[in-house]
């Protein structure tokens, strides 16, 4: 009943058979007049990785479907992924439901060379507080993918830069929308495991959001930390925690994200 937390932002080794491998990518909105250039560069990138299932930040979707559009640059490059899904920002900017001047729609993408279950696609809402330095809507999109090895629940999820704001939406927002996803609504049942991967926004110096995934709910408390505060208001974690694929993987290597 493992459930995986992908961190990676390395060169892969060789995929041996019957090995799931995720990748993550944020594809920097904001530099619009350089996506023609960049595009065909990443997809040479990904196709060397040869992931699974690419899981993309940042998307731009309003004028033009950037995922949709790098999928078409991966299947030039001979590593097609053909089936995509995309979510906009969604959720309360926590400005009374007003964006903020000059935000332009972007969100979360899965690509993947496998299919995705239409009927099990499951969106989770992380609006900033009120007292939150970002006023992005952020926001998490779990799919269930047709791996040939068994079916696994990949989450693609772009969380805040605003500390606080990671430990509020980790705890009380995203692990118990996780723990419903496993617990009442037939992941641990049916699939192989759920992973989390994605620009989780993580400081070297302030890892304690991310307790609320790796750790089970007893041992976060006594580790303590800034997000004591908020996990004392936040559901009790259930099922198991997350694994941190990155540090059982490799060990003492370098890599973050």
């Amino acid at each position: 009943r493992l459930r995986e937390n992908r961190r990676c932002d390395a060169a892969a080794p060789a995929k041996p058979d019957r090995v799931f491998r995720v990748a993550t990518a944020n594809l920097w909105q904001p530099a619009v007049d350089t996506w023609a250039a960049r595009r065909a560069a990443l997809a040479a990138a990904i196709a060397a990785a040869k992931p699974d299932v690419l899981a993309l930040q940042e998307v731009r979707g309003a004028e033009q479907d950037w995922a949709a559009v790098l999928g078409a640059e991966l299947t030039k490059a001979g590593y097609p992924m053909p089936h995509h899904r995309y979510l906009p920002g969604v959720g309360d900017h926590g400005l009374g439901g007003r964006a903020p001047d000059g935000w332009v729609e972007e969100g979360v993408a899965i690509l993947s060379a496998h299919p995705l279950n239409e009927e099990r696609e499951e969106t989770c809402a992380m609006p900033p507080g009120a007292a939150s330095s970002d006023r992005n809507p952020r926001t998490a999109l779990g799919a269930v993918v047709e791996a040939p090895g068994g079916r696994v629940r990949v989450v693609a999820t772009h969380l805040s830069y605003d500390r606080f704001q990671q430990c509020a939406s980790v705890g009380t927002v995203f692990r118990p929308w996780l723990d419903a996803l496993w617990e009442d609504h037939g992941d641990a049942a049916e699939l192989a495991g759920q992973v989390v991967v994605g620009d989780l926004n993580a400081y070297p110096d302030y890892e304690w959001p991310f307790d609320a995934l790796t750790l089970d709910g007893e041992i976060a408390e006594a580790v303590g930390g800034p997000c004591t505060a908020v996990r004392e208001t936040a559901p009790k974690t259930r099922g198991s925690a997350f694994v941190d694929a990155w540090l059982a993987a490799r060990p003492g290597e370098p890599g973050s994200t």
